[in-house]
């Protein structure tokens, strides 16, 4: 009986987990196909939905107080990956954003999802972003970035 007990509290606990990491590929390539058209959209506000709660708590909330152009800017445009202005080179702005192409989910070295894009700018310039996605249960996922 007590062997009976603690099979059935080990399978109870192993679907758990195995659950929240059971994400569908299809609803995962859609979220993702969902982000670039919001990013296209040149709206800011529109690709807020799709960051994970934490993050928009601590970085856009707390941290950028609200600034929701920063915020999405920053992630998407990857400020901390580009040359200092004063190398001669302009920044991008989230209005120079022409096209985002998702091109595929892959893993990185932790074995962590993360959705990979192409963004094109309007000066014709384009560039890979890796989108570390942040996945809590089956239908609950959200990208997240660097915070801090």
């Amino acid at each position: 009986m007590k062997k009976s007990i603690i099979l059935i509290i080990s399978l109870v606990i192993a679907s758990s987990v195995m659950s929240q990491q059971d994400v569908s590929e299809k609803h995962l390539r859609k979220f993702c196909e969902k982000f670039a058209k919001a990013i296209e959209s040149g709206k800011p506000e529109k690709c807020l939905r799709f960051f994970d709660d934490k993050y928009v708590k601590e970085q856009h909330d707390i941290i950028l107080k609200g600034n929701t152009l920063q915020f999405v800017s920053e992630f998407v445009l990857g400020f901390g990956q580009l040359p200092p202005e004063e190398a001669g080179v302009d920044l991008p702005v989230f209005s120079d954003i022409s096209d985002v192409k998702f091109v595929d989910l892959i893993y990185d070295a932790d074995g962590n999802r993360m959705a990979a894009y192409v963004i094109t700018l309007k000066n014709g310039n384009s560039y890979k972003m890796h989108a570390p996605i942040v996945i809590t249960g089956p239908k609950n996922f959200g990208f997240r970035g660097a915070m801090g």
